[in-house]
């Protein structure tokens, strides 16, 4: 029997509740403090952000609607928002700083129209790789950091030494440095993917392709000689959260470390333009439909003119995403059962976002076993979902401007081996709205990620109608809508990435292409759309700058890619390759 239950109004919440906090807040007590990257009072308009520790359990701040309170006592602005960012063993306090004051805009300072400079925010980045070397054996990385995510610190950068940088491509050309250049790196970045995980096996092993890595080789498949490269790794705990709910916490901070890291590189206060490629799109949503645009993109948009008031002129590119077959989206009118496919064996959260319009939600929300309950909620609202008496998830709704209801419903795995929580059922679940406008609906990326232990897959989720095509007669997948028939709910139409869904005058959006036998160039079938279906802003053929041996074949077809910090090459695929490429073909 599936059942519903308050937990509390509220009145502050982390920005990413549901799913980053669910196993905290169903979790017995006892459990670890949760960690939080936040915004101090003092730091004004500079967007400089700490990260700490909550002076009590997740559950009790959101039971009491103390959250607020909480993170005042902390030193925090709750009205700037807070982002869960994993667990910490024991409490610690937030950082407390001086803020950085930004200096006067110098408006006569106008950055070169070539770029100079190509930043790399990614993970996994085998900078010492040979083929990452000019013809004079020097490397094309002219500084190398990684973000620091550490409670009682700053979220910031932390720069390698120029020596040290030198010294590991010195010896990366064989296994034995390559070995040691890890370990050098776990301990001088041990935020990063380099620092040893659960089960000791680190997210990229030295065997296997690492995305960072991949990203560099395409890069300088199509830079010019002169441009220089500056890598930032970022967090372990960032990249295994494919949801995108700690990537949006944390973004901000990474844009700013890296420009920061390349300036202090040049020393010479000259302006500048670079070119910085976040290859790690995510799903945020919802992508449009709001009034105003998202409040992460609102950030990056005034980060970035605080660097051109500078002299240094910041262009972003993102990758589309690789979400077009993926069943993540839908449009549910009223009266009409959309179903919402759970796997068995998935040891990662699941989580659905329903985006309609208010005052009042009305969902009503169906087990695989036929129990149902109906979720109406009003207010900034907490509930807990129950099955058989125990918790299962949690269902958390709230306002997003534009008149528009936001309501995330979460669940636990499939299946756990965390001690104290209840594995959510398998099967196909549904949703309903019983009657008023038509709701989008979107499914947050599920997956852990990387797993660190094989034996606990993490499996994604997926949307049914009933109705959708998947194929054509000839066997392809579908690029968009217009073959669905009457009643298909399930659409191609939305950007899987957030910050290629809102148009931005520095942030370029790209798509995958490939070339067909006939000489025309055709949309990867994984490429994605925005919203309206309209294309992303720039498109790159997967086959450009590569040798022959390497190209991708067909429409399906994979490039050969540098992995790590040797010359195998894997086979891979996806916009952030498009990215990649077109990154580099700017400079």
């Amino acid at each position: 029997m599936l059942s519903f239950h308050d937990i509390s109004d509220l009145s502050h919440a982390p920005d990413n509740l549901l799913p980053a906090g669910l196993s905290a807040l169903l979790a017995p007590p006892g459990a670890a403090r949760s960690r939080v990257i936040y915004q101090q009072q003092a730091a004004g308009q500079t967007g400089a952000l700490a990260v700490g520790s909550l002076p009590e359990p997740l559950p009790t701040l959101m039971e009491q609607d103390r959250l607020g309170a909480a993170l005042t006592a902390m030193g925090a602005d709750p009205a700037a928002g807070v982002v869960l960012a994993g667990e910490d063993a024991a409490a610690t306090a937030g950082a407390s700083f001086a803020p950085a004051v930004w200096p006067a805009a110098c408006t006569d300072m106008v950055p070169p129209t070539t770029v100079e400079e190509i930043g790399i925010i990614d993970a996994g980045i085998a900078f010492w790789n040979p083929a990452f070397q000019d013809s004079h054996g020097a490397s094309r990385f002219a500084s190398f950091g990684g973000l620091t995510l550490k409670s009682g610190e700053l979220l910031a950068g932390e720069t390698l030494d120029p020596a040290v940088l030198t010294a590991m491509v010195a010896r990366g050309h064989t296994s034995a440095g390559d070995r040691e250049n890890r370990q050098q790196l776990a301990a001088l970045l041990p935020s990063s993917v380099y620092a040893p995980v659960a089960y000791g096996r680190p997210l990229f092993p030295p065997n296997e392709m690492a995305h960072g890595t991949a990203m560099t080789e395409l890069v300088l498949s199509t830079a010019s000689d002169t441009a220089r490269l500056h890598g930032l790794e970022l967090p372990q705990d960032v990249v295994r959260d494919l949801s995108g709910g700690m990537m949006g916490g944390v973004l901000n901070g990474a844009v700013r470390a890296l420009v920061d890291q390349v300036v202090a590189c040049r020393s010479d206060g000259n302006p500048f333009r670079m070119v910085l490629l976040l290859a790690f799109g995510f799903l945020g949503g919802p992508q449009e439909g709001m009034a105003a645009p998202h409040q992460l993109v609102e950030q990056l948009n005034a980060t970035l003119a605080s660097y051109r008031n500078l002299g240094i002129e910041v262009q972003l590119v993102v990758p589309m995403g690789n979400h077009l077959q993926d069943q993540a989206h839908a449009t549910l009118p009223a009266d009409r059962k959309l179903g919402w496919r759970i796997q068995p064996d998935d040891h990662s959260l699941n989580t659905l976002e329903v985006i309609h319009p208010g005052p009042v939600a009305k969902i009503k929300l169906i087990a695989p076993d036929g129990s149902k309950v109906k979720l109406k909620r009003s207010r900034k609202a907490l509930g807990i979902l129950k099955h058989g008496g125990k918790a299962i998830g949690a269902v958390w709704h709230q306002e997003v401007g534009g008149g528009l209801l936001r309501t995330r419903i979460s669940l636990n795995p499939s299946a756990t081996r965390q001690s104290g929580l209840a594995a959510a059922p398998f099967g196909l679940w549904q949703i309903k709205l019983p009657k008023g406008p038509e709701a989008e609906v979107w499914i947050l990326r599920d997956e852990m990620g990387f797993d660190a232990n094989p034996a606990t897959p993490s499996r994604r989720s997926w949307l049914e109608d009933g109705a959708r095509p998947l194929r054509d007669p000839n066997g392809m997948p579908f690029l968009d809508d217009s073959a669905a028939p009457a009643g298909a709910l399930v659409l191609r139409a939305g950007s899987g990435s957030l910050l290629a869904a809102h148009s931005a005058p520095q942030i370029t959006s790209v798509g995958a292409q490939w070339q067909m036998a006939a000489g025309g160039m055709e949309q990867c079938w994984y490429s994605g759309n925005a919203l309206d279906g309209t294309a992303p802003e720039r498109w790159e053929d997967l086959a450009a700058g590569a040798d022959p041996a390497h190209r991708p074949i067909g429409p399906f077809g994979r490039r050969a890619v540098l992995g790590n910090g040797g010359q195998r090459r894997y086979r891979a695929a996806g916009t952030s390759l498009a990215a990649a490429l077109a990154a580099g073909s700017m400079a």
